[in-house]
């Protein structure tokens, strides 16, 4: 028999696991302290506002969810894709951890890891290249790489062992 907030706990883990999500419940950000920052860090107010898409994983293992923010205002995308950040709290704020541009999704957290933090996969396409693939972000210990079609990112091998953490829209 399920008690009090039993049946929405359910509830979420049922819908995790048909749309994918990682760590706690990937639509847990707390939207008022990442906008905060994504002003006052990103852009302060760009034309037609600052839209995003985001998600929640624990990354590094420490328990404390990391964000994963997908930027898709015109400022932060090309005929490559858009910019992806990864935050990590701070405080009452967050700590830009990375900066990939030319990102297409979907956004995936891979089994892998490296320097302790969990390896990422974005799709690759456009900007000049035709046949999309799948490029894995490892971390260096500072940092996810800047672009993921140069070194040290690479492409994918095989299937992606992972989870999807940020998906592509469906079609409407």
């Amino acid at each position: 028999m399920l008690k009090g907030n039993s049946f929405v706990a359910v509830a979420v883990i049922g819908l995790c696991a048909v749309t994918g999500c990682v760590g706690n419940n990937r639509d847990s950000v707390d939207r008022t302290r990442l906008d905060a920052f994504l002003h006052s860090h990103v852009m302060p107010s760009p034309p037609g506002g600052l839209d995003y898409r985001a998600a929640v994983a624990d990354l590094n293992g420490d328990d404390i969810d990391e964000v994963v923010v997908y930027l898709t205002s015109r400022e932060f995308c090309g005929s490559g894709g858009c910019h992806m950040l990864v935050l990590t709290p701070q405080n009452t704020s967050y700590r830009e951890v990375s900066r990939t541009s030319i990102t297409k999704l979907p956004i995936r957290v891979l089994d892998s890891t490296s320097h302790g933090w969990r390896s990422l996969s974005v799709t690759v396409q456009g900007g000049g290249i035709e046949e999309p693939y799948e490029a894995e972000l490892r971390f260096d210990g500072t940092t996810y790489p800047t672009n993921p079609t140069v070194l040290p990112a690479r492409p994918l091998e095989g299937e992606a062992t992972g989870e999807i953490l940020i998906a592509q829209p469906s079609p409407r």
